[in-house]
This record gives C-alpha cells, sequence and structure tokens, in this order.
C-alpha cells in the first residue's frame, strides 16, 4: 500500500465513523455525492451606525422652527427639506423621527449606488455625504467612480472637492468633508 492509499483508506474511515458517508468503495465520489454545499451567512445589509449619526447630528444641527439652509432650501430638524413651508414649526420627536426617515432613503440610495463591499466607516461618510448633498450629487461624483472601481484612496481624496455652497467654498462644509473622509479611511 502506497502512503496515499493508506491516507484515503484513514480520511475514508474517519468520515464513515462519524457518519458523513456511508461505506463506499471510491472516496472522492462518495465525498462529491454526500457533500452538501455549505451554505454562506446571509449578508445583511449595511446600516448607518451610531457614530455615523452623532457626525450627521453634529454637522446638520437640529432646528425645531423652519430655516434656510446655506444652499437656501427651506429646511428644519436635522436638514429635513421635504414638506417645508416657512414658519413650520416641530418638537424634538418629530425632528428624531424625520431624521430617522430620512436615514433610510438615504441609506438605502447609497447601497443602490455603491457596488463594492464598504467598511461601515466608508458606508457611515457616504450616508452623511448624500445626507448632505442628495443622492444625486453622490450619483454624478468621481467620488463614487473611484469607489466602485475599489480605488479608495483616491475616493477619499474627494470629499474636499464638496466645500461648495452657493457658489462659495464654506469652512463649515470643509469641516464636515474632512470628518467625512477621515471615518471613510478608518
Amino acid at each position: 500500500m502506497t502512503i496515499i492509499s493508506i491516507i484515503c483508506s484513514v480520511l475514508r474511515a474517519i468520515l464513515e465513523f462519524f457518519g458523513f458517508i456511508r461505506k463506499v468503495k471510491s472516496l472522492p465520489s462518495a465525498i462529491l455525492k454526500s457533500a452538501e454545499p455549505a451554505a454562506l451567512p446571509e449578508k445583511k445589509p449595511l446600516r448607518i451606525s451610531q457614530r455615523g449619526v452623532e457626525l450627521i447630528k453634529i454637522c446638520e444641527g437640529c432646528r425645531l422652527s423652519s430655516y434656510r439652509c446655506s444652499a437656501n432650501v427651506l429646511t428644519i430638524g436635522y436638514g429635513h427639506a421635504s414638506g417645508v413651508w416657512e414658519g413650520l414649526v416641530i418638537d424634538q420627536a418629530e425632528a428624531d423621527r424625520l431624521l430617522a426617515e430620512d436615514l433610510e432613503k438615504f441609506e438605502s440610495g447609497v447601497r443602490r449606488l455603491v457596488k463594492v463591499d464598504l467598511t461601515q466607516g466608508q458606508f457611515d461618510a457616504l450616508v452623511s455625504f448624500a445626507f448632505n448633498l442628495g443622492l444625486g450629487n453622490l450619483e454624478m461624483s468621481g467620488l463614487l467612480r473611484l469607489v466602485n472601481s475599489g480605488e479608495f484612496i483616491k475616493a477619499s481624496e474627494q470629499f474636499s472637492r464638496w466645500d461648495f455652497a452657493g457658489g462659495k467654498r464654506l469652512a463649515g462644509l470643509s469641516v464636515r468633508r474632512a470628518k467625512e473622509r477621515d471615518l471613510f479611511n478608518e
């Protein structure tokens, strides 16, 4: 008996002992017939982390009365801009509800647009970016193109290009983009 046939006999005996295969003449065909494909763990879609939510809350701030943001859009709560009118007032619970609703929309949009696996920090940074600038701007950006081509270092350099509102560079947006970039690079 060769060493290989001895190893095959021992392996066959072990597999038979533990019930993985029934007594067979050919080990390779038995393994192929009896082995069930291993189920891959179901991959849950990324959701924004608490850290990502806090970044958005800090950068957006919360105002319970409607106001015009730096892009001159009527806004309320944590940057909510849909269905807002002059003089609208909400409470903190409504601001939190609107934020949760908006986050779902932007999480879903980022998941739809991004075609590669992301780290939690990358996902959070892209959701914050889209929350502030809109999914349309993310969709047409070089940032997204580089992310989808797996060029994450070059992609992170794109955040700083998006610190303008109304044609002017805003210090607050520069700070936000730097925080998003840092989160993206973690």
